[in-house]
Formats: C-alpha cells, structure tokens, sequence
C-alpha cells in the first residue's frame, strides 16, 4: 500500500520527538545516572514497542520487502546461500544469513525476531545519541534521525549495519581504531555496503594527525581524493559487474538529490576552523560528512542510494554545528534574528524530513498499523512466493 497517510506521518513525528525528549532529558534535565539511564531506557522503549507492534499483517502480500524477510526466516530457508560464494558477493550476507537461522532455532515468531533485530538497530543509534548529544544546538536537526529507523522497518539488513557503524564511529571518536575497524567489518557481514565506510575511518584519522595548516590540508586532500575517485570509476563498475549489485548499474541518483549532502560538506569546510576552534570533539563528524561528499559520485553512477544512509544521524549534528556557526558568524550580537534563524532551521528540516517520508512511501511504510490498535489478519506470509 504504498499511499501517504497523514495520520502515519504524525506517528513517525511523535515517535522521533519522544525520542529526541528523552535523550534531552537524560543529558539536561537529570542529575543522576540512574535517572538518565531510566530516560535512555524509554527512549529504547518507545523505537522497540513502535517497530515490534507493528501490524505487518494488515499488508497485501508482496508488498513490502520486511515480508520477504519474514517469509523466509518463518520457512527456515536460506535463499540458495552457499558459504563456497562469499566473496562474490552474489548472495545474502553471512552473518545476517546466520542470525536468521540462529534465532528460528528457539522460535518462528516473526515478533521475537524483530525484537532482537531492532533491539540491535535502536541500540546502535540510541548509543551515538548518548555519545555525542552534549549540546541543545543538535535539537533542531536530529529528530531526522527518524528515516534512519524507518527505513530499517523496510531494509531490515542495512539498518543493522547502519547501526553497528554508528558503533564503529563513537570508537573513532575515542581514539580506538582497531575496534572501529572490526565494527566496520562485522557491520559489511551484515550489508555489504557497509564496506564503503572503511577507508572514511582510515582518511578521518589521517584528518585528525594532521596538525599545521589543518584547514588548508584537509580541503587539498579532499581535492585529491575526490579527483582519484573520478578517476577509479570505472574500475568500480567493472567490479561490481559480476556481484549482486550490477542490478543497479543501470540506475543513477540526481546531483539535486544529493544536495543536502553537498551543502553539509561544504559548508562543514567553509567553517571548519571554527567548528574546530569551538567544537573540537565534534570535528570528526564533520570530517565523516566530508567523506560522504566524496563517495556521491559513486553514489550519483551506480545509484547506490544506501551509502548515504551510514552518514546520515553524524550529518544531522552537523548541521547544528553549521547553524550555530552561521549565527554566530552574522548574528553574534542579534538574539532577535538567532532566534529567527533557529526556527527557519527547524521548519527546513521539517520540510525536508517531509519530503523525505513522502518518498520513501514507496518502500511499503505507509500506512502504518499498529497491532494493539486495528488487527486484521489478511494472509499468511508462509501462502505466497
């Protein structure tokens, strides 16, 4: 049923801005830890009872690809999966595959298994958010992080990385990068994509050592790596022709689509210097943000829409970081217009998050039913093929 439902998008609001409420509660409005550690846990709560509840089966079948995957965790299949074909990356990937068959070893409800999986996802999340939500100037943009969530109730495989990378980045955050690595790696077990993200650890922390003219070599590195990977286009694609993904060879993204990112990244290098001087724990989100501009060619040539995914909830906060510095920049003295500028920021990004869920609407996420309000059972995931 892909048609858009204004009262499923209302949900998706309230459930982002709960969220959101609870994480400002926990950083700002509690003294102690056990009291923050009870706002996290509803936080948990309310993406676990959103996701788990919800009532699949109200879908005409074939709908949506979460059926598939609940089709074929129910009948114990493995889609023709061969251990022998791992590197030709032709085929599920192993790690979900053996999750898949590890949990219908105890049970076949489909609820079971999304409660683990999403679990998984709403940790991954949930953890960045305790991690680096220090500041109220993120407010305005990270309720988006609700597409993220969303999507993973359609893309059940990339959610799961999305999440074990944004793991993998409060690891980079603190230094420790051999464990920022091996999330990456266990992450790509999940969704091949994931693999993409690994050389973005690796340049973050070559950005992080580099100590003198800071601003002036990061921008020339960025030059450089972007020119090589122009230039390494083609060998891509002559790589991805004989794996599962030169299905989407034949598609391509618009540089319009990618704005948001583009203007993230280079407003990110236009006001580096001063993120850095007056948010300098915060600059490796930025430079994660420059690295996703770098990897929209691919993204623009092979339609590989996913990749954008991993970075998105970092670009959220760095967007507050860009909207604090353009206030701070023209509007240092002017409470008045700060004031201003915020809600226009805020109205973008609500617009934005809009026209975001409208599309998105395609992938079978709307209407969304819930299965403690409306039940009607209409058939059987294990009845069609």
């Amino acid at each position: 049923m892909k048609i858009w439902k204004w009262s499923t998008y209302g949900v998706f609001l309230i459930v982002s801005i709960l969220v959101i409420y609870f994480i400002d509660l926990a950083y700002f409005g509690r003294k102690n830890d056990k009291q923050k550690k009870v706002c996290y846990f509803l936080s948990y709560l309310v993406l676990i009872i959103f996701a788990v509840t919800r009532n699949i089966e109200m879908y005409p079948p074939a709908s949506t690809d979460m059926q598939t995957y609940i089709y074929f965790f129910q009948s114990k299949l493995t889609d023709g999966w061969n251990w022998k074909k791992i590197i030709t990356f032709n085929q599920w990937e192993p790690l979900f595959y053996q999750m898949n068959i590890w949990i219908r070893y105890f049970t076949d409800s489909y609820r079971i298994y999304w409660f683990i999986l999403f679990s998984i996802i709403a940790f991954g999340i949930l953890y960045f958010f305790v991690e680096n939500y220090d500041n109220k100037i993120y407010i305005n943009f990270v309720f988006l992080f609700i597409i993220n969530y969303i999507y993973s109730m359609v893309a059940l495989r990339s959610g799961i990385a999305v999440s074990i990378c944004l793991v993998a980045f409060i690891f980079l955050k603190k230094g420790k990068i051999n464990k920022a690595v091996f999330m990456i790696l266990l992450a790509t077990l999940f969704h091949y994509t994931a693999i993409v993200v690994l050389p973005g650890i690796l340049l973050v922390r070559f950005f992080e050592k580099i100590k003198r003219n800071k601003v002036l070599w990061v921008r020339i590195l960025v030059i450089i790596c972007f020119s090589m990977i122009l230039f390494m286009l083609p060998i891509l694609q002559s790589l991805l022709l004989n794996t599962k993904y030169s299905a989407y060879l034949n598609f391509s993204l618009t540089i319009l689509g990618q704005m948001p990112i583009i203007a993230n990244a280079g407003l990110s290098l236009l006001f580096y210097k001063r993120i850095y001087d007056k948010y300098e724990s915060k600059i490796y989100l930025v430079n994660l943000s420059i690295y996703n501009l770098l990897l929209v060619p691919i993204a623009i040539n092979f339609g590989a829409y996913r990749i954008n995914d991993f970075f998105l909830i970092p670009r959220l906060f760095v967007w507050g970081l860009i909207l604090e510095c353009i206030k701070d920049k023209f509007f240092s003295k002017d409470k008045r217009m700060k004031k201003i500028v915020t809600i226009i920021g805020f109205i973008l990004a609500l617009i934005w998050l809009t026209k975001i869920i409208y599309g998105m609407k395609e992938y079978g996420i709307m209407p969304y039913y819930n299965e403690w309000v409306y039940y009607e059972k209409i058939k059987s995931f294990t009845n069609y093929s």
